[in-house]
């Protein structure tokens, strides 16, 4: 019973530190959802709904064309009672005469309505062209969002290697450290030279050194971080144990999953020019169209207009006249099958470049997979090594301890030790710049939120 107590005082802080720590670590996740914000995503949200409106507008571009127009006119003009200015919406009843130098007012009120109503499918087209242009900005942000991840997982990974780095700089730190108590006492005892201590505290100085450069890295890629996510990092703890691990094999031999974001974009401008093509085709044909239109003057048939304002409603005359027109650019003959042409070459580089991003994207994830298994095989190799540097360091300076040998033959084991840890960590480093390739090339960052989340 006397040990119940403070053994669970103990379990209760080992919870509440790991628990804190956990709040203060920061996942991969929240960083991607924090760099939603960014205004690169922002840009392509605007793109989005540019591409909306413009298809908005498309599609009632088919409507009819109404133009009103009204005024009231004061003057002479040829010595035309019913004179008017030509603004949109006219439609023209020619006036009566007026006596000779007499001025006279004229009030007209007219409106228009033109409808194409046959366009051979030259809009529908242009709705549908539209349409892919709604799509193609979707997937611009899909493939910025992707290019931001990208981004930011490099910078997480290098975040985390150099804090790596900086935990190895330390140990370095630590071990010298303890080599200078050692050769300081052996130095007193008359076992070992003064120049020992010499050499133990160079060798601690540059470890210092070497950590103060890890640290000027970790601040760069903090701001780095910061500025892609908004999310200050300085004071946000970091752990090593979720560098220091692997993904399954089985996770990353899957086969390239297919509509890459980039592959998606290359077909949809492929589909754009078609519909190109199809309207530079329809160009050759007429538009045809109804024509309606409609008139309210206030001076008709007198044969003599009065200068005042209110003789201008005297003795009012409407008007109407409907019709079919056709406007047919006859150059589009000539033209039209020069810009079908045009258009299939564009077709045919989009598709010669479409089959080089897929070679491309093939043979990232190809050789990022090959490289994740040497890789794999390479840091189960540097784990042993380092493992055994480290207990042939261990035993090493007990011998130095007791005078056995000299300094020179333990720093000999360090700088193995040294290099072996730094290997190490180097080799889990590359692992994950390749699992970032795999996840670029598949488009899919749930290779690295597992791990680190």
């Amino acid at each position: 019973m006397r040990y119940y107590i403070p053994l669970v005082v103990i379990l209760w802080c080992t919870s509440w530190k790991t628990q804190a720590q956990e709040r203060d670590m920061i996942s991969l996740t929240a960083l991607y959802n924090a760099a939603m914000q960014y205004p690169d995503i922002k840009a392509r949200e605007a793109a989005i709904a540019e591409t909306n409106v413009q298809y908005n507008l498309i599609q009632l571009a088919n409507l009819p064309r109404i133009d009103i127009q009204a005024q009231n006119t004061f003057g002479s003009a040829q010595r035309t009672g019913g004179a008017f200015f030509p603004l949109p919406g006219i439609f023209n009843i020619s006036g009566t005469g007026t006596e000779a130098y007499a001025t006279a007012t004229n009030m007209v009120a007219s409106g228009t309505v033109q409808w194409n109503a046959i366009q051979f499918g030259k809009h529908r087209n242009r709705v549908k062209a539209s349409r892919i242009r709604k799509e193609q900005a979707i997937t611009s942000m899909d493939l910025e969002k992707l290019s931001l991840k990208r981004k930011i997982s490099r910078a997480y990974i290098d975040w985390l290697y150099y804090h790596n780095m900086k935990n190895w700089a330390a140990r370095e730190i630590g071990r010298f450290s303890q080599l200078m108590d050692i050769s300081r006492s052996l130095v007193r005892s008359g076992i070992a030279a003064a120049g020992d201590s010499l050499m133990v505290k160079a060798s601690l100085q540059q470890a210092e050194a070497l950590k103060e450069s890890w640290k000027g890295r970790i601040a760069s890629t903090s701001n780095t971080l910061t500025r892609f996510t908004g999310i200050p990092l300085q004071s946000v703890q970091q752990t090593t144990s979720r560098f220091f691990t692997t993904i399954g094999e089985n996770m990353w031999m899957d086969p390239i999953p297919e509509n890459h974001p980039v592959v998606q974009l290359q077909q949809q401008e492929i589909a754009f020019t078609k519909k190109q093509k199809q309207i530079a085709g329809k160009n050759i044909l007429p538009d045809i169209s109804l024509l309606a239109g409609g008139q309210l003057r206030g001076v008709s048939f007198s044969d003599t207009a009065g200068g005042s304002w209110e003789d201008s409603y005297n003795m009012p005359v409407q008007n109407y006249l409907v019709g079919v027109g056709m406007t047919w650019n006859l150059n589009s003959v000539y033209t039209a099958p020069l810009e079908v042409r045009r258009y299939e070459e564009q077709i045919n580089r989009y598709k010669a470049e479409e089959e080089s991003i897929n070679l491309g994207i093939l043979e990232d994830h190809e050789s990022a997979q090959q490289q994740l298994i040497h890789t794999a095989k390479q840091i189960r190799e540097a784990e042993q090594a380092y493992a055994a540097a480290k207990k042939a360091y261990q035993l090493y300076e007990v011998r130095y301890r007791n005078g056995i040998i000299d300094l020179t033959d333990l720093l000999q084991i360090q700088q193995t030790l040294q290099f072996t840890d730094k290997e190490r960590i180097t080799a889990y480093y590359q692992y994950w710049q390749y699992v970032i390739r795999l996840a670029g090339a598949r488009a899919d960052f749930s290779l690295l939120t597992r791990t680190f989340n």
